[in-house]
């Protein structure tokens, strides 16, 4: 995880983070997502998804209202800021993940990506 976070940072950025930029490719599925539904796309706990959330509104990247069918719960969307960070951040986030993984054979990739999935809960039912 570190060599990979360094390479993130030399590639893509020194302000936005791989979780980070993993919440903001999830709103960009949708117009407005609850914080529970990005956690479980982006493969973060309910804490971390709701500091992260908190941290992107604080940058502008996101906003957030209250849901009118329940009062409880926010919605989160990307702002226009939100989506130019995106637009900006997404070939780097490939080339970083090219750089990181460089070293693997396609097989071993492709291996990696399922173990990952599969430690994680993302992956699809076999």
């Amino acid at each position: 995880m570190q060599v990979y976070t360094s390479v993130w940072t030399s590639t893509v950025s020194d302000k936005l983070t791989s979780p980070q930029f993993a919440v903001l490719a999830v709103l960009s599925t949708e117009e407005s997502l609850d914080q529970q539904t990005i956690g479980a796309r982006a493969g973060l706990d309910k804490s971390t998804c709701g500091h992260l959330v908190e941290h992107l509104g604080k940058l502008g990247l996101v906003s957030a209202t209250v849901d009118p069918a329940n009062r409880r719960r926010k919605l989160v969307s990307l702002t226009e800021r939100g989506r130019d960070t995106l637009r900006t951040a997404a070939p780097l986030r490939a080339q970083a993940e090219e750089t990181a993984l460089a070293a693997l054979t396609g097989k071993e990739k492709r291996e990696l990506s399922r173990l990952l999935g599969k430690m994680t809960g993302l992956n699809q039912p076999e």
